[in-house]
């Protein structure tokens, strides 16, 4: 339904993540806005998104997350029309190495997606069975900032694989983030997903610029614009905005 919504658990406003974690005890909220143009030759349909995760650190290295998000779709087809409460994700965060030195540090993500309501046929709500992800993350230190790097895999179950088939999605993305000073952060991100199903292969490529304003070290407000496009025939752009509120506290 949402080709490009931002994972609320990344790091806002980006599709990348990065490998920071919260600390014993640590916790964060992000909330957000996103609102996305999808677009084919004669159609094409529009969606506003409304994510909320929450994460608390267990220890220096692991973090716990849930989220979702309220989706309201627009689309040019009759009957199209849907909005409702999406899955819900509930993963882990491991900081599983890290070199201080060098300012590399690598973390694994597993997560699960469970559909929150009874499928409403016509909507895609509901419609997802128990379905998993699991990504590498890697972050470099450097003088200008850092460097964020993501590869991954993720299996979208539905409940009625002949109407829904399932899916398998390799995804990487690499997002350097510049500290322009001690607020204002500047980063890009690239990315690429190839998604399996029913025999039929699609990449998709996307590119995003992110700005993050930190108001202090607990609070940061962020912006996200987000471009992508398939190989498939017909072709399918996606446009994506988003703005988001991040805070930390104990």
């Amino acid at each position: 339904m949402i080709g490009f919504s931002i994972d609320a658990s990344a790091f806002q406003p980006f599709f990348t993540d990065d490998t920071g974690t919260q600390g014993g005890g640590g916790n964060q909220l992000e909330l957000s806005f996103g609102r996305e143009r999808t677009a084919t030759p004669g159609g094409g349909e529009g969606a506003r998104s409304l994510p909320i995760a929450y994460a608390r650190g267990l220890s220096e290295t692991i973090d716990i997350h849930a989220g979702t998000q309220y989706d309201w779709i627009r689309a040019r087809i009759a009957d199209g029309d849907a909005r409702g409460l999406d899955t819900v994700s509930i993963g882990l965060k491991w900081r599983a190495f890290e070199y201080h030195a060098r300012g590399i540090s690598f973390a694994l993500k597993p997560e699960v997606r469970l559909a929150l309501a009874s499928e409403r046929p016509g909507t895609g709500f509901g419609a997802q069975a128990p379905s998993g992800s699991l990504a590498l993350m890697v972050t470099q230190e450097l003088p200008f900032g850092a460097v964020h790097f993501n590869i991954g895999v993720a299996a979208e179950r539905y409940r009625d694989p002949a109407a829904n088939p399932n899916t398998i999605t390799t995804e990487a993305s690499l997002a350097p983030v510049w500290n322009l000073n001690p607020r204002w952060k500047l980063g890009l991100d690239l990315g690429a997903a190839v998604a399996r199903t029913a025999g039929v292969t699609v990449r998709t490529d996307f590119v995003g610029i992110g700005l993050v304003y930190s108001h202090d070290a607990d609070l940061d407000v962020s912006v996200g614009f987000f471009h992508g496009a398939d190989q498939a025939e017909p072709r399918t752009t996606t446009r994506t905005t988003s703005a988001g509120l991040t805070w930390r506290f104990q």
